[in-house]
């Protein structure tokens, strides 16, 4: 299923710095099972604090650490979150 939700598109709002830094799919799958990051459904709720759905996500490098740029669409407005994956 993460890898499903990895898929989505992420609706505008990524910078260029931070799409250069966002993983692939297969490159986020791999750092999820090696234990370097938490999954996608690990970190949901955190995203969905306001409420809404997540309509897209990626998994991106910040400092030695792990981020997901979660966009999550409420209100049919869309918002990127930004969640701690380390």
């Amino acid at each position: 299923m993460m890898a499903l939700i990895l898929a989505l598109p992420i609706g505008g709002g990524v910078s260029e710095v931070q799409a250069q830094s966002c993983l692939s799919n297969s490159q986020a799958s791999a750092v999820v099972r090696s234990g370097k990051a938490r999954s996608l459904a690990q970190v949901k709720s955190q995203a969905l604090r306001g409420g809404g759905k997540i309509v897209g996500a990626k998994l991106c490098r910040r400092g030695n650490g792990y981020v997901y740029v979660i966009s999550v669409k409420v209100n049919n407005m869309v918002k990127n979150v930004t969640v701690n994956a380390s």
